[in-house]
């Protein structure tokens, strides 16, 4: 059907497309995933006593708290050149040297490595 025989079916103007951020990921929880194998030498198998309670106590701070309280206490600077599976991977750690390493993907922190003493990244 020639367009010119189409009938009219509103008069109002497109509006500028603009984007929205429909939901703010960083105020959902913070959920620590392992969905793949640990990264050698970053493994629990290779965690000291030590390195087993700062997991732990990791955890047990983070239950609970949204992304961005997490961010707060524990985010530390990335490492742009850190890339997994075409993710920007992500550094947590606490004052004691403990890191944790992962990447967000569908609203969960999938962890890669376990690093107790940072040995991984050290600046």
């Amino acid at each position: 059907m020639p367009e010119s025989t189409l009938k009219k079916l509103t008069t109002v103007q497109q509006a500028a497309v603009e984007g929205a951020v429909l939901t703010n990921v960083s105020d959902d929880a913070f959920w620590i995933c392992i969905s793949h194998r640990l990264q050698n030498k970053y493994e629990f198998c290779d965690l000291k006593q030590r390195g087993i309670r700062s997991f732990n106590d990791f955890v047990r701070k983070c239950a609970g708290r949204r992304i961005t309280e997490v961010d707060k206490l524990y985010l530390r600077k990335p490492d742009k050149n850190d890339i997994y599976n075409s993710y920007q991977v992500q550094h947590y750690g606490t004052s004691d040297g403990f890191r944790i390493h992962g990447y967000f993907a569908n609203g969960l922190f999938h962890v890669i490595r376990v690093d107790p003493n940072h040995k991984k990244h050290r600046e």
